[in-house]
């Protein structure tokens, strides 16, 4: 082992031999290491109050479920359940997650059984389907849709990771606005945010978001933040009139994302 390691150093030596490198030191990074670790305290304190009130006895509440796997997602869902079944509301998660899940109703389900979010471990049942239904369109045309048994609810309670997009930078990447345009739009709804390609994917993302707050029942969201080691970091309560889409800049047609900067 030694001996390979030894031969391949000289090897890289030789071929680099007539390059100046620059003078190099040895770096650590130290990530923050905070997290939460009482995840059902942390959902009902956010919860708890003003966006808990916005459910009533009787009310069906569609709780979306994404197709990422997200640290303490059962726990959560779990927690948000109880919540509105103490409120007097029916709770029931519906998958989000655009075409994912081969863009069929039963693998849909089994991506979010596979994550261990089944009614029992939730408890709540689970209503899949790739039905959507057309809410509206945006001021530039966009179709905006949204899965059909969240639309026939009485309220839905948007639960997403917020974090960057691995494939572009813009002000809004993956978080809540994402789960409302693409997530609950299931396969229609991922085809009218990608056919523009990537670098529009943002601008169409808002459009299509704000368009279906001010159309549909959304109650509140939950957002997710992970640390650098995949740990709950943070998690917090936003009211559908405080939409995601707000505090990112304009949203102009034309207004591309770019590529990820590299890493230096």
């Amino acid at each position: 082992m030694n001996h390979t390691l030894k031969t391949t150093n000289e090897t890289v030596a030789n071929i680099v031999s007539h390059i100046q490198l620059p003078r190099m030191v040895k770096v650590r990074q130290n990530f923050c290491r905070d997290r939460v670790d009482d995840i059902p305290q942390a959902v009902r304190r956010e919860l708890d109050g003003d966006l808990m009130s916005r459910i009533r006895p009787g009310d069906k509440i569609a709780i979306t479920a994404g197709s990422r796997e997200i640290a303490n997602i059962v726990a959560i869902l779990r927690e948000v359940v109880t919540c509105v079944k103490d409120r007097g509301g029916e709770p029931f998660i519906v998958p989000a997650m655009g075409s994912h899940g081969g863009a069929t109703a039963e693998g849909q389900a089994g991506v979010l059984n596979a994550m261990g979010i089944t009614e029992e471990a939730v408890g709540a049942p689970l209503k899949s389907s790739m039905e959507v239904v057309r809410i509206g369109t945006t001021t530039t045309g966009l179709p905006v849709y949204m899965d059909k048994h969240a639309c026939e609810a009485d309220g839905t309670i948007i639960v997403a990771r917020v974090k960057q997009h691995t494939s572009f930078r813009a002000p809004i990447e993956s978080g809540l606005a994402k789960m409302i345009a693409v997530g609950l739009g299931k396969r229609d709804g991922a085809e009218a945010c990608h056919a523009a390609g990537v670098p529009n994917i943002p601008v169409r993302v808002r459009e299509i978001a704000e368009t279906a707050l001010s159309l549909n029942n959304v109650r509140f969201a939950l957002g997710i933040v992970e640390n650098a080691y995949d740990q709950t970091l943070k998690i917090s309560g936003v009211a559908a009139e405080k939409n995601p889409c707000r505090g990112a800049g304009p949203a102009r047609p034309g207004q591309q994302a770019h590529a990820p900067d590299p890493v230096r």
